[in-house]
């Protein structure tokens, strides 16, 4: 099972504004950092404090290129930065053609929205960590097809179980064949990506529950039942590509070794986390990231 790494905004697809998107990121981050302020929020999006204060007012407008720049900054995916920017050009274009043309091209993203939020309901499986949980699950020789069973192996409660199932049915990601009237679920693919385009805020709620379970791991399990090593070193930053790549391949081949060797003897699923991220990302600056 494979998620795409992601950072901040929610979906924008309910957004008509582009300045209630820029003040629900910066309430999120101050509410998730109390010393974080405007002016960290300014240099992060690499918007003067006074500039991003007249845009939040209303006082000023942002331009394309800037919408650009901030969407990448805040980590949107192509999909949410080609919406905060016809946000932006539908109401701070400079002629009233390119408002115009922002409009229209408006009107038809929030018409593609529909099908966008039938995805959602694919990406639901991919915020709760249980989904792909219970598809590893039923990797397992000993899996019993049985509800009450699956909530106590994962240790989460049968209704979340039970929509969990039925989910991952509709999302023909597993069968369900009664037999004798009882259920008998079968997975459809051994192997499970995220689509891409996932929402930003869909990745960062599974991330976070992950981290979660982490936590509880380090704390409830035995050594002998779990690693958790840290390593920091310093990095020249123009290898974070080369970085990423190799974390990939050794994903790739930590997978393969562990998953077909032995594989009818499998009784347990295991979770790999790897965070590989800056522990030095303010220069020097003393504003709280």
């Amino acid at each position: 099972m494979k998620i795409p790494s992601t950072s901040p905004p929610e979906y924008l697809g309910d957004y008509s504004d582009y300045r209630e998107i820029l003040k629900d990121e910066l309430a999120r981050r101050c509410q998730s950092n109390p010393r974080y302020s405007l002016r960290a929020f300014s240099r992060d999006i690499s918007v003067s404090p006074p500039r991003l204060s007249e845009v939040l007012t209303g006082k000023k407008g942002l331009s394309h290129q800037a919408a650009l720049d901030i969407g990448k900054q805040l980590g949107l995916s192509s999909q949410e930065i080609q919406h905060f920017t016809v946000l932006v050009d539908a109401q701070s274009a400079r002629s009233a053609v390119a408002r115009n043309i922002a409009q229209s091209k408006l009107e038809q993203l929030r018409f593609n929205s529909k099908t966008r939020h039938l995805q959602l309901d694919a990406f639901h499986c991919v915020s709760d960590w249980y989904h792909f949980a219970i598809l590893q699950l039923m990797q397992l020789p000993s899996f019993c097809h049985d509800h009450v069973w699956i909530a106590k192996r994962l240790g989460i409660q049968v209704p979340l179980v039970d929509g969990a199932m039925e989910r991952l049915v509709r999302l023909k990601l597993i069968e369900n064949k009664k037999v004798k009237k009882k259920n008998k679920y079968r997975a459809l693919q051994e192997y499970t990506k995220a689509p891409d385009g996932v929402p930003s805020s869909v990745i960062r709620k599974f991330h976070r529950q992950v981290m979660e379970k982490a936590i509880l791991a380090l704390d409830q399990h035995p050594t002998s039942e779990r690693d958790f090593t840290n390593l920091m070193m310093p990095i020249d930053a123009s290898m974070l590509e080369e970085a990423r790549s190799a974390i990939r391949k050794f994903r790739t081949r930590f997978n393969k070794q562990m998953t077909t060797q032995n594989k009818n003897k499998v009784d347990q699923v295991y979770c790999l986390s790897i965070q590989f991220f800056n522990l030095t990302p303010n220069d020097g600056d003393q504003d709280a990231k």
